[in-house]
C-alpha cells in the first residue's frame, strides 16, 4: 500500500534554504575596523594584528557577561579595547538588528521607509548602521544618543568610513543617557539595542513602563520602536511583561516577534522564556580573533520586541494552525517535533510524522530556525492537550 505523503510545502533543499536565510556582515565595515586595528597596533598582517587584540576581546567579554561593571569599565576610552569591540561585538550587534529589520520587512513592512531614526544608547552605532544599510535607498537622518563621548566619536568615524553603504544618510550625535534624554520627535524608528537592561537594571517595572510610554508617544503615525536585549531570563521576562502591558493598555500594535496580542504564554514558565537563536555568516576577522578564545559565536542569541504606533488590532482570527517556532525542529523516532507560539496566543508542541518524507525534505525542515513562522495543515489535538499532530507545514513570510 502506498504511504500517504505529508502535505508540507517548503519546496526548498536545506542548502538552498540556508543560503537564503543566513545573513552576513558588510565587508566594508569589517575592513574599516581591521584598518583601524592595524593603525593602532602597527601590525599590517591580519592574523598577527588580530592575535594582538585577543586579550582585549577576552577582557571585554568578561566585562559584559561576568563582571557587569558600571558602564562596563568605560572601555570606550581604551583604544585597544574599543577596536577589539569593533571587531568582535560590533558585527554581532549589527546582524542581530539586521535580522529583526529583515523579518519585519518580510512579514509586516512599514507603511513608509523611515526618514528620522533615533538610536538610544547607540554606543559605536552598530544598530544605526544596520538600519541605514537596510533602508539605504531612502534619505535617512539618524540621531545617536549615548552617555559616552568616546563612543559617539567613533560612531561618526564609522559613519564616514562606510559612506558608500548609506550615500543619502545624515548623522547627528548627542551625549546623554537614555533615561534623561527627552527628544523632540516625531520619530519614524526608535532603536534601543542592548541598552535598556543597563539603564533599568535596578529600576522597577513602573519606571520602565513610563519610559516606554514616553517613546511610544514620540513616534510618528506608523512609526516603530524596536528594543533588543540579551538572552537572560531577567531581561527577556522584563520585555515580556512590558509587552503584556502594551497589549492590555492597547498602546501600540505588536509587530514582532508575536503573532497575537493575547498575554505572553511563556511569561512565568519555570524553564523557558521568549528569545531568538539565529545562524549567521561569521566574518573572517571575528573567526580569527576567536580562534583561541573559543567563545560561542556560531549563533546569535537575543530577545526583542517591535511596537508600532497604530490602533492595536482585534485578536488575530487565525488559530493554532499559524505559529512561530519557539524551539528548534527536532528529529525524533518517526516524527519531527517543535514548539510554537500560535496566533491565538497559545504555546503548543507540534509534531509531524516523518514517514513519506525523503532525506532532503527532513533536512530542510530540521534546518528551520527558532523564530520561523509556519502554517500547519490537518491539525489533530493529541490526548495530552498540549500537542498538535499536523499533516504538513508551510513556511510563511
Amino acid at each position: 500500500m502506498e504511504v500517504e505523503r505529508p502535505t508540507w510545502n517548503l519546496a526548498l533543499s536545506s542548502a538552498t534554504m540556508n543560503a537564503m536565510v543566513v545573513p552576513s556582515y558588510p565587508v566594508e565595515l569589517e575592513q574599516w575596523w581591521l584598518d583601524q586595528a592595524r593603525n593602532l597596533t602597527g601590525i599590517r598582517e591580519m592574523a598577527p594584528c588580530l592575535a594582538s587584540l585577543e586579550k582585549d576581546a577576552e577582557r571585554l567579554s568578561d566585562l559584559f557577561t561576568l563582571e557587569r561593571a558600571p558602564r562596563f569599565g568605560e572601555y570606550a576610552r581604551d583604544g585597544r579595547m574599543l577596536f577589539a569591540y569593533g571587531l568582535f561585538f560590533f558585527p554581532q550587534t549589527f546582524v542581530r538588528v539586521q535580522l529583526v529589520l529583515d523579518e519585519l520587512a518580510a512579514r509586516c513592512p512599514p507603511s513608509l521607509p523611515p526618514r528620522r531614526i533615533l538610536d538610544l544608547g547607540c554606543g559605536s552605532g552598530a544598530a544605526s548602521f544596520a538600519a541605514l544599510t537596510h533602508f539605504r535607498e531612502a534619505p535617512v537622518e539618524v540621531l545617536g544618543i549615548d552617555a559616552s563621548g568616546a563612543f559617539l566619536d567613533i560612531m561618526k568615524r564609522v559613519f564616514e568610513g562606510g559612506r558608500a553603504l548609506w550615500p543619502d544618510a545624515t548623522l547627528r550625535t548627542q551625549e546623554s543617557d537614555i533615561l534623561s534624554f527627552k527628544g523632540d520627535g516625531p520619530w519614524d524608528l526608535v532603536l534601543v539595542s542592548f541598552a535598556l537592561n543597563e539603564a533599568m537594571e535596578s529600576r522597577p517595572d513602573d519606571e520602565a513602563r513610563a519610559w516606554l510610554r514616553r517613546w511610544l508617544d514620540r513616534l510618528s503615525d506608523g512609526g516603530r520602536l524596536v528594543i533588543l536585549e540579551p538572552v537572560s531570563r531577567t531581561t527577556s521576562e522584563r520585555l515580556e511583561r512590558l509587552r503584556d502591558w502594551v497589549a492590555e493598555e492597547k498602546l501600540a500594535r505588536i509587530v514582532g516577534p508575536c503573532l497575537h496580542h493575547a498575554p505572553c504564554p511563556l511569561l512565568g514558565k519555570a524553564d523557558v522564556w521568549c528569545h531568538e537563536v539565529r545562524r549567521w555568516r561569521i566574518p573572517e576577522t571575528l573567526a580569527i580573533l576567536n580562534r583561541r578564545l573559543h567563545r560561542s559565536i556560531e549563533d546569535l542569541k537575543f530577545s526583542y520586541i517591535a511596537l508600532e504606533r497604530s490602533d492595536a488590532p482585534a485578536p488575530d482570527a487565525a488559530g493554532p494552525e499559524l505559529f512561530r517556532m519557539i524551539a528548534p525542529m527536532r528529529k525524533l523516532k518517526g516524527k519531527l517535533v517543535t514548539a510554537g507560539c500560535a496566533a491565538d496566543g497559545g504555546a503548543r508542541t507540534y509534531e509531524m510524522l516523518s514517514r513519506g518524507l525523503n532525506r532532503e525534505e527532513e533536512d530542510a525542515l530540521t534546518a528551520l530556525e527558532r523564530g520561523t513562522v509556519l502554517r500547519a495543515a490537518d491539525l489533530k489535538p493529541l490526548a495530552d492537550g498540549r500537542t498538535m499532530r499536523v499533516g504538513g507545514m508551510e513556511r510563511v513570510k
